[in-house]
């Protein structure tokens, strides 16, 4: 539907200055498509997402920074979506 176009296009415009943002709106909106495609690009941009001026709105939210810095040093994603996504498998 909608909602997954929607996110599509905002995974495709994803750069390391709004991906701190985008993981947010993907958290509220439960858009697992899109807060997949935000993990996978801070995990190898890490110190430069953490630089950016979205990150304080992450920061600020200690679950989604839970599972941020716990994708990064290489655990799973917690994701509340149906196995649609081509993310790691169980």
């Amino acid at each position: 539907g909608l909602k997954l176009l929607c996110e599509a296009k905002l995974c495709e415009g994803l750069t390391v200055e709004n991906v701190a943002t985008r993981l947010v709106l993907a958290e509220q909106s439960a858009a697992d498509q899109l807060k997949e495609a935000c993990l996978e690009l801070i995990k190898p941009n890490v110190a430069a997402v953490m630089g950016a001026e979205g990150w304080s709105h992450v920061a600020s939210n200690a679950p989604l920074l839970n599972e941020v810095l716990a994708f990064v040093a290489g655990g799973p994603a917690v994701c509340k979506g149906k196995g649609k996504g081509k993310g790691k498998g169980k």
